[in-house]
């Protein structure tokens, strides 16, 4: 299995008949399952990642000019 399509299916972008192949495949063998459950956890904790490491822009650029002025 592809992990392109598996990302497809956790963004709910895939058609009927991809979903249909990979609820097939989840069922197929307790291992698949494994596998797809181990991305679904990254593919969450990715996204709480990137939530929390979103840059404030402005205050970085703030920083970066006061830096350049000699001011900290």
């Amino acid at each position: 299995m592809k992990e392109r399509l598996l990302i497809k299916y956790l963004l709910h972008e895939t058609n009927q008949a991809e979903s249909s192949y990979i609820r097939e495949w989840l069922a197929k063998h307790p291992a698949n399952a494994k596998a797809f459950n181990q991305i679904r956890l990254i593919w969450k904790a990715s996204k709480q990642l990137a939530k929390r490491a979103m840059p404030d822009v402005h205050t970085a650029w703030l920083h970066h000019i006061l830096l350049r002025m000699g001011k900290r």
